[in-house]
């Protein structure tokens, strides 16, 4: 009986939390430098794009929009020509009950911008799902690829493929949101309050697109678990900056080290103080770490190898 009520109980919640009453339109913040739009594979991707120069593309995260990457995208413009996009299904792109929402396809579309842009090359950025997007399109689009730089990276995961887990994920999304300190109401690393409001999750969440995003949400969370790069990282030949922020609460350390030893020549460099999104809680250090390393410059901050067990103590300690 006792297992009988709290599957019920469960029901109830799931069946509660879909029900789809009318939320309205997404009322959406102001974007940095110049948006844009374009059709991608049978979906519209929204991107925002500004300066001259060598191409930097940056990638975000599951549940995130490119306003993870607002305060480092004024620095990296007046520097290069600088794209940031929202990925299927988050932020302002478009949002569909029937599009397949998976890593492989967010590299295609990624592909598919250079191609529509004419742009042969590109500095690829990618924090945490955007990570994992950007090194596995350095795995089978090696071509392409310039330099890598991965921030608290997902791509180190394996979770057993259990029919009831992508039902389970999207429940994860605010806990998991909250963790990475992007789209709370009262986050000091989000949207400036005088120029965004409400922030981009708060936006879709109030309005109609939720549904669709919650799975895309889930669909991509669940693709996080199981799809396991560790064995295919060898295979990037790009030049690769992992950054870590110290005080990352969603990727412990174990996960840095994949990359880090698994990447040939790959360089390690830990941002104290850094969050899950460095670049919003460390912004200063996180555009002096990215444009130095596409710059070749060296950087006596690198880990370096065989320091893992200090590493671990240090990160331990903070």
């Amino acid at each position: 009986m006792k297992k009988l009520l709290l599957v019920s109980v469960f029901a109830v919640i799931l069946s509660g939390c879909a029900v789809r009453a009318p939320r309205g339109p997404i009322k959406g913040p102001v974007y940095p430098l110049q948006e844009n739009s374009a059709e991608l594979l049978g979906t519209r991707v929204v991107y925002v794009e500004g300066g001259v120069g060598e191409t930097v593309i940056f990638v975000h995260g599951v549940g995130g929009a490119l306003l993870d990457w607002e305060k480092v995208l004024p620095y990296f413009a007046r520097r290069y020509h600088t794209i940031a996009l929202d990925q299927p299904g988050f932020g302002k792109s478009e949002k569909r009950m029937d599009y397949h929402y998976s890593i492989g396809n967010n590299a295609k579309v990624l592909l598919a911008l250079m191609d529509a842009k004419g742009i042969p090359k590109a500095y690829i950025v990618g924090n945490s799902m955007g990570g994992e997007v950007a090194a596995y399109f350095a795995i089978h689009y090696p071509e392409r690829v310039d330099k890598l730089v991965l921030v608290d990276a997902a791509g180190a995961l394996n979770l057993p493929d259990l029919p009831f887990i992508p039902e389970l994920i999207w429940l994860l999304a605010k806990p998991i949101d909250s963790l990475s300190n992007r789209s709370g109401s009262n986050d000091p690393h989000t949207s400036d309050p005088e120029r965004v409001q409400p922030n981009i999750a708060q936006a879709i969440y109030n309005s109609d697109e939720w549904w669709a995003c919650r799975e895309a949400w889930r669909d991509e969370v669940y693709d996080i678990f199981r799809l396991d790069l560790k064995p295919e990282l060898k295979k990037i030949s790009a030049a690769t900056l992992e950054i870590w922020g110290s005080n990352d609460p969603l990727l412990k350390a174990y996960s840095k080290w994949y990359f880090w030893e698994q990447i040939p020549g790959s360089e390690l460099l830990i941002i104290p103080g850094g969050d899950h999104t460095p670049q919003l809680s460390q912004p200063r250090a996180f555009e002096s770490a990215v444009d130095g390393f596409l710059q070749g410059k060296p950087n006596p901050a690198y880990a370096k190898r065989g320091e893992k067990v200090r590493l671990e103590k240090k990160s331990a300690g903070n």
